[in-house]
């Protein structure tokens, strides 16, 4: 059995991560897409080959690139 796991810089150490490695301990071969470029994406690609994680390649065009990711998000109204 194996899984993906496609995460986001925002949530692949508190989301990604936890999931991904239960999967693991479980047996299944797990691989992973870092989606994003930049030194974040580079650690993140690091982490998960430490874990024994399979890494997806994806083609530069289709990366969200680094200067996107800095922007800081917009604020929005609470929900009512």
């Amino acid at each position: 059995m194996h899984t993906r796991f496609l995460s986001s810089r925002s949530c692949i150490t508190t989301e990604m991560m936890p999931v991904a490695r239960s999967f693991r301990d479980a047996g299944w071969r797990v691989k992973a897409i870092v989606g994003w470029a930049g030194a974040t994406a580079d650690a993140a690609a690091e982490q998960c080959q430490a874990e024994g994680f399979e890494l997806i390649a994806v083609a530069p065009d289709f990366l969200i690139p680094a200067i996107i990711l800095r922007r800081r998000p917009i604020p929005r109204p609470p929900l009512s």
